[in-house]
């Protein structure tokens, strides 16, 4: 359904391409435009009479602020705002802060101070909160989205902050969710009755936009996942419900831009890396043995027992697939089942329980939509042999890749 609105509101997040997506929309939607609006630290911002003397205002403003502003104007408007997964957004954001230079920093001297803190400090000790008394460092780091969006400058953020937060979003009419940005922009081109058939400007570009989530080491993703651990939540709840709605929306545009294709990670670097597994049965390094493209897993003697990895996660946006070829390291191994489950949540995005004996390799494939943010992986692994030692018994997963061919 399309929405024929007047008016057009765009409280944008930072570092979640605001800037490209902004310049997009003021380029089809007619003015004025009130673009680059920021509330005052003082709070006197007249928000109801700039939103009311435009067509279109975009800005990092406080979603709670403006709606605020809205009712007491008894204005109306379609309400657009945007997300990002929150490891990645503070990672950007940090990477942001270190290539403020020259005119961006003139008389910023929050700015200025973070920047010069962030020179002195590795990323682990950054994300460990070891700047966090300098001004602005909770604003950009401790949850910073639905700081943004409460307009909470202070204090800690909470688990009825991200409630809060939530509801608020719940009564915008889009999001521009960063991971699927060619398909949100779609869908709120589309629903405001614009064109799809534009590209997206790419603007503000990160300078170290080959650091990502996969490059960082287990204690710099536990930080930065502690750090934004309610931001976590709301996205988690917010991106399930907007692309719920994306998919049900009638005769939606094409995409402004194709979804970037993720870029393969090997199972093998999502156990050796999550933060949240379990195991049980046995330990890595002895019964779960890292290989240059894949991994050897061995059950615990017994028909009994069972290997079991539990909750191995990792930020997977834009994966859909994966895929292994599966065989015995001996010839003498008793036959192993093998049972491997991936999970959105608490939602299951894909699995298989398979036997794999010593007279041949077995190929998995399999195909999912795409994840939207944080993924988790389950293995079990047990011995269907007789009992007894299972010293043969070792289940090769070679070429275990997520995003793979």
């Amino acid at each position: 359904m399309k929405m024929h609105a007047s008016r057009l509101v765009f409280c944008h997040v930072p570092k979640t391409a605001g800037s490209s997506v902004t310049r997009l929309l003021r380029d089809n939607w007619p003015g004025p435009h009130a673009l680059d609006v920021y509330e005052q630290e003082d709070g006197q911002s007249d928000l109801a009479g700039a939103i009311r003397d435009c067509a279109m205002l975009a800005g990092h403003l406080s979603h709670a602020s403006v709606l605020g502003a809205m009712q007491r104007a008894g204005l109306e408007a379609y309400k657009l705002t945007s997300l990002r997964n929150p490891v990645d957004h503070v990672l950007s954001q940090y990477y942001h802060i270190q290539a403020f230079a020259g005119a961006a920093l003139a008389g910023d001297q929050r700015m200025q101070a973070l920047k010069d803190a962030a020179a002195g400090m590795s990323l682990l000790e950054w994300m460990s909160g070891r700047a966090r008394g300098l001004d602005g460092f909770d604003v950009l780091f401790d949850n910073p989205q639905i700081r943004m969006i409460l307009n909470k400058k202070e204090g800690p953020v909470t688990l009825a902050d991200a409630q809060e937060a939530i509801a608020v979003m719940g009564r915008f009419d889009g999001v521009i969710l960063f991971e699927r940005l060619g398909e949100s922009v779609a869908a709120v081109m589309g629903a405001l009755g614009l064109s799809g058939g534009v590209g997206l400007p790419r603007l503000m570009t990160n300078p170290a936009k080959g650091q990502s989530v996969l490059t960082l080491s287990r204690p710099e993703l536990q930080a930065m996942m502690a750090l934004t651990r309610y931001d976590a939540v709301l996205y988690d709840v917010i991106s399930a419900h907007w692309c719920a709605r994306m998919a049900a929306m009638e005769g939606m545009a094409a995409p402004v831009a194709p979804v970037e294709s993720a870029a393969p990670v090997l199972l093998a670097d999502v156990l050796r890396t999550s933060n949240a597994q379990r195991i049980e049965g046995g330990t890595v390094g002895d019964t779960i043995k890292m290989r240059e493209d894949g991994l050897l897993l061995h059950p615990p003697h017994g028909r009994e027992g069972a290997l079991r990895i539990s909750s191995a996660d990792f930020l997977a946006q834009g994966q859909a697939g994966f895929s292994a070829e599966l065989a015995l390291e001996h010839a003498a191994a008793p036959d192993v089942e093998l049972s491997m489950t991936i999970r959105e949540g608490e939602r299951v995005v894909a699995g298989f329980t398979t036997r794999v004996s010593s007279k041949a390799a077995v190929p998995i494939a399999l195909h999912f939509a795409p994840i939207m943010g944080r993924c988790f992986v389950d293995l079990e692994l047990r011995s269907l042999g007789s009992g007894g030692s299972n010293d043969y018994a070792g289940l090769m997963m070679k070429k275990a890749v997520f995003g793979g061919e």
